[in-house]
């Protein structure tokens, strides 16, 4: 299947069985990441340095810890990658987007000097599954016969599937309702696909119909919405950001954007009765002339809504709920509706 994108029928580009149940059910997919593991004594000191959240204060034991997400960023504040660091009692996983890893691995030697640390990449020794919708804590505590309930944000714990498959289980934001990742052996990716395949009411949901979950959700994706081209200000990533935890790679520039409010664009949301391009522009035509004032970056069909959806970049004197913008791109030109994000709760 492909993203509605283009023009296609909302019919086309998702399917609706599959939708309807990780609205209102479970989803659940494969979800590649890169995993690196990080041991020393100052692994979270150099973390803290190169991160915008503060880690300093996550705790962990061999079976469970806390955790935060966290943006790694150039000295110029743009982002490299969004990422989860996971604390255990002699190290960090630190949850990658897929591909990542050994690019992380090399940014980090740039700054490693004295410091008593070490990263590997053991990607390949799991496998990641995302599992979400309403249900999805009740159907995790029955797989597994623990207690879900009191997980925060970003924490995780050991947890054993059907009495078979030890996995890592981490708390994520939510996703049309709870979500969590799954860390399992690699040695038993296609038992739990079989476990979940067998299950009635749970969907295994296409790379389609999660752009259009992860778009309602306003999940940003690297590649799309994260770029070395916007800082996590602009990404609407400011919960990430810790403004009174010290010096960090690109902490100036980020106190200086908040400081003196010059934050260029915002990551808004549009909402169209017509398919939107992922191309498209938007424009500003006061004082008599035509300016390029930001585009899209992900575009979708949103059944909940009735509505064609998309997230984008707009220079942030733009970025007013409820104000229409032009958006134009080759035999397109249609007023979008700039919406707050996310476009469902």
């Amino acid at each position: 299947m492909t993203n509605h994108t283009n023009g296609q029928s909302p019919q086309s580009t998702i399917e609706k069985d599959t939708y309807a149940l990780a609205k209102n059910s479970v989803g659940w997919r494969k979800h590649p990441i890169d995993i690196l593991e990080a041991r020393g004594n100052d692994r979270l000191d150099l973390l803290q340095r190169m991160t915008t959240n503060d880690v300093l204060t996550l705790k962990g034991t061999n079976t469970s810890g806390t955790g935060a997400q966290n943006v790694l960023i150039t000295d110029k504040a743009r982002i490299i990658d969004v990422f989860t660091v996971l604390a255990r009692q002699e190290s960090v996983l630190l949850l990658f987007s897929g591909g990542m890893g050994d690019k992380v691995i090399q940014w980090l030697d740039k700054y490693t000097f004295i410091d008593d640390f070490q990263a590997r990449n053991v990607s390949a020794e799991y496998a990641s599954f995302l599992i979400f919708g309403v249900r999805s804590m009740q159907l995790l505590e029955e797989l597994t016969g623990a207690s879900l309930l009191d997980m925060r944000l970003s924490s995780w714990q050991n947890i054993t599937i059907q009495g078979s498959i030890d996995a890592v289980i981490i708390k994520q934001q939510p996703l049309c309702g709870f979500c969590y990742t799954l860390l399992v052996p690699k040695a038993h990716e296609t038992t739990l696909c079989d476990i979940l395949n067998a299950l009635e009411d749970v969907a295994e949901v296409d790379d389609s119909t999660f752009d259009t979950l992860r778009i309602e959700a306003a999940w940003g994706k690297l590649g799309t919405e994260w770029t070395e081209e916007r800082n996590p200000l602009e990404a609407g990533l400011v919960g990430l950001v810790d403004f009174k935890k010290g010096c960090y790679i690109g902490q100036e520039v980020i106190a200086r954007l908040d400081t003196y409010n010059k934050v260029k664009v915002r990551l808004s949301g549009f909402v169209s009765d017509t398919p939107i391009p992922q191309n498209a522009r938007f424009f500003d035509e006061s004082d008599g002339k035509r300016t390029d004032i930001g585009g899209v970056t992900s575009s979708t069909f949103s059944p909940e809504l009735g509505k064609h959806i998309a997230l984008g970049y707009i220079r942030s004197a733009f970025a007013n709920p409820d104000a229409s913008v032009e958006a134009s791109s080759e035999g397109y030109s249609a007023q979008l509706t700039i919406v707050k994000l996310p476009f469902v709760m």
